[in-house]
């Protein structure tokens, strides 16, 4: 919990305390589903990456949560993500409740309304494991919500 040894060959490994992380010697960064360390070494600069597939990366992930490094290199925990994707949601409800019957402006020409979405271009769609609904553009209209008569 200290230090993160990083094991570059059999001969070259780099040793940092936590604290250190971001530092003048070692930088970090999200990359897709991992993340890479920039290791300036004696000669050059190392790149190593660390993603799902790799060993331990759950607990190392969790380790970097603890540690605060996720935090100082401008990374998003889950608990975040969740707490914003909550924000958003709670916004979009107050939204629905201020205008409830709100619908999509109707489109210049002949239109009927779309009978799947009702006019509003989304469908509505439950995730019961995140207590979320999830809007879906409404294939039968594209989205506009209505139809050419």
């Amino acid at each position: 919990m200290e230090k993160v040894v990083f094991h570059y060959s059999r001969k070259e490994e780099y040793r940092f305390r936590w604290e250190e992380i971001p530092g003048s010697q070692v930088q970090a960064e999200r990359a897709g589903g991992g993340y890479i360390f920039y290791i300036q070494g004696k000669k050059k600069q190392r790149k190593i990456p660390l993603n799902r597939l790799s060993r331990g990366y759950k607990d190392f992930e969790k380790t970097l949560e603890l540690t605060g490094v996720l935090h100082r290199i401008g990374a998003k925990t889950q608990e975040e993500f969740k707490r914003d994707a909550e924000k958003v949601f709670e916004q979009y409800q107050k939204y629905r409740e201020t205008y409830p019957n709100s619908v999509q402006p109707k489109p210049e020409g002949d239109c009927v309304v779309c009978p799947d979405c009702q006019g509003k271009g989304l469908l509505l769609k439950k995730l019961l494991l995140l207590k979320v609904d999830v809007g879906k553009v409404c294939k039968t209209c594209g989205g506009s919500g209505y139809l050419p008569q």
